[in-house]
């Protein structure tokens, strides 16, 4: 997971604690909390990593369409699977 978070992640500055307000990161340094794994993402929940398994995506209408679950390394739900 990426050590920097909030806005800064985007933008590649910190913009202190008036943008800052997420849970997980510290304002002064723009980056995750001792303890944090992540501050955002499908596949993260209250700053930890959730694990492999569980469900980041439901599938759609779509018969060929599969849910996704997270790969319990990754705060991001990355792959989007279908049928053959």
């Amino acid at each position: 997971p990426s050590p920097i978070c909030g806005p800064a992640i985007h933008l590649n500055q910190c913009l202190g604690a008036k943008e800052c307000k997420d849970q997980c990161c510290d304002a002064a340094t723009c980056k995750l909390k001792p303890g944090a794994q992540c501050a955002e993402g499908e596949c993260c929940s209250n700053c930890k990593i959730k694990a492999a398994g569980e469900v980041c995506r439901e599938r759609n209408d779509d018969d060929c369409d599969l849910e996704d679950v997270c790969d319990g390394k990754s705060p991001w739900c990355w792959k989007h699977l279908h049928t053959l």
